[in-house]
């Protein structure tokens, strides 16, 4: 019974293996078409046509499709590196492009503190490089 189970586990993990990677390719063909839209979107309209707002814009187009890279990289490597990468960006976003109040501007900026500080101080240089997956099954 327990090697029926583990072979169920093992066929339910690689599933889930592969429909990460789907996820992940599928993210990789969106990002990619928005920013072809993206670009297109800033020479399009010019820099003479540009105003705070269309400024605001773009950094909230250039931001979001970072944290889709950063999520992209974060599916397909497993590190804690890689989490801490899409957070530290997520939080920057919401720092920089969000129309916040100064509470909630020192809370941003104290959870960017924060990140950094556990990146620096708690993560051991491998944490950073070995995926979650491979440390789990002593790769």
């Amino acid at each position: 019974m327990s090697n029926a189970f583990q072979k169920l586990k093992n066929i339910i993990l690689c599933i889930s293996g592969y429909l990460e990677i789907l996820i992940a390719l599928f993210l990789v063909i969106m990002t990619v078409a928005l920013l072809v839209k993206f670009i297109f979107a800033v020479i399009l309209e010019g820099p003479l046509a540009w105003n705070q707002s269309t400024i605001h814009n773009i950094v909230q187009d250039a931001f979001n499709l970072i944290i889709a890279l950063e999520f992209i990289r974060m599916l397909l490597k497993h590190s804690i590196g890689s989490i801490l990468e899409i957070v530290l960006f997520s939080v920057a976003r919401g720092l920089v492009v969000d129309h916040s109040t100064g509470i909630e501007t020192v809370l941003i900026v104290f959870a960017l503190g924060l990140v950094l500080l556990i990146r620096k101080y708690l993560l051991l240089p491998h944490d950073l490089e070995y995926s979650i997956s491979d440390s789990e099954h002593g790769h």
